[in-house]
């Protein structure tokens, strides 16, 4: 992947090669700073910071939890972390196509539509 920027970030004039993931490269309209500190009113009672992105899924699955489902790929994809969702997990719909929050015996997880994908962070109830 060619990663071609347009200015301004501290990456951008890095002698030495830089790791970028997934979210970060399909950030077209955030600055880093912004990226990282952006907070939604309507999220998670935690902050989604890149200290608490778990993974990301296709953004494909908004549907389904815009209807309150939550999709198997997501499932799944926690399951491989540890962490099983119970038969009482409840998807709440905060923004609809935007921003999603599964919520578990005492665990959340707060799901945000970033451009191409959705960015699945675990949060606090």
């Amino acid at each position: 992947m060619r990663v071609i920027s347009e200015g301004g970030g501290s990456l951008a004039r890095s002698p030495r090669p830089v790791c970028i993931d997934s979210i970060q490269a399909t950030q077209t309209c955030t600055t880093e700073s912004q990226h990282a500190l952006y907070r939604s009113p309507t999220a998670c009672s935690s902050a989604a910071t890149a200290d608490n992105l778990l993974f990301s899924v296709p953004v494909a699955h908004a549907e389904e939890l815009d209807h309150q489902l939550i999709p198997d790929l997501l499932r799944h994809r926690l399951e491989r972390r540890g962490d099983r969702l119970g038969t009482l997990a409840q998807v709440e719909v905060r923004d609809p196509g935007r921003l999603w929050c599964i919520c578990d015996e005492g665990r959340s997880y707060s799901i945000r539509k970033l451009t191409a994908r959705l960015a699945v962070y675990l949060g606090a109830s």
